[in-house]
């Protein structure tokens, strides 16, 4: 459900319309790739199938200065159920939007990701008050919780090489926003696992 969830969180961002935008991804997941005698750990779309492992598919999400942004979700923990009286089961999905600026494309200033936050604030917020539904999912609500994480510390769980590595620092900003989504599913109306290919 985490992909359908972030999907959605991408969607208001898109609606968004931000001109900072430029490449961007649902939910992700931490994969290991060879490179040269070492092993790296990078962020690669849940969207990538087998069909798609070519190098530059696989490193779409990695900061480049050819991008003036990158964009992606995290979210390993299943979403929590949460007691309620309504019917249905409500449930709790907690995702982090990880995003990389490249603040040369930018403006040149070593502060455009405190902006950008600004703006995702707004976009994932947006009639925050208001659930909404979809075909699927009822009473869905988004809210950013805590504050913004910001820094190299952001890609943590990745390993880059040292040519990779100089986009964690100026002139480039990281930043990431907690997210938590609350929504509704009827018993037996979860989408059902379909056999197809594997990731890579």
């Amino acid at each position: 459900m985490n992909a359908l969830i972030a999907q959605l969180l991408l969607d208001r961002i898109e609606a968004a319309d931000l001109p900072w935008l430029d490449k961007y991804a649902g939910l992700t997941r931490s994969t290991s790739i060879p490179e040269g005698k070492k092993r790296v750990t990078i962020p690669v779309s849940c969207n990538v199938t087998s069909t798609d492992c070519d190098p530059q598919t696989i490193t779409d999400l990695v900061p480049d200065d050819k991008y003036r942004s990158v964009l992606f979700i995290e979210g390993d923990a299943l979403p929590s159920r949460v007691n309620d009286r309504i019917p249905g089961v409500r449930y709790v999905a907690k995702l982090r939007i990880v995003v990389w600026m490249n603040c040369k494309r930018l403006g040149g200033g070593c502060d455009c990701g405190s902006l950008a936050s600004m703006n995702l604030l707004s976009a994932i917020e947006k009639n925050h008050r208001n659930s909404y539904a979809t075909e699927l999912f009822k009473g869905i609500r988004h809210k950013v919780t805590g504050g913004v994480s910001r820094g190299p510390d952001v890609f943590s769980r990745y390993t880059f090489n040292d040519d990779r590595s100089k986009y964690l620092h100026y002139p480039f900003d990281a930043f990431a926003i907690d997210t938590e989504t609350e929504f509704g599913l009827m018993p037996g109306c979860e989408e059902k696992l379909q056999a197809e290919n594997m990731p890579c």
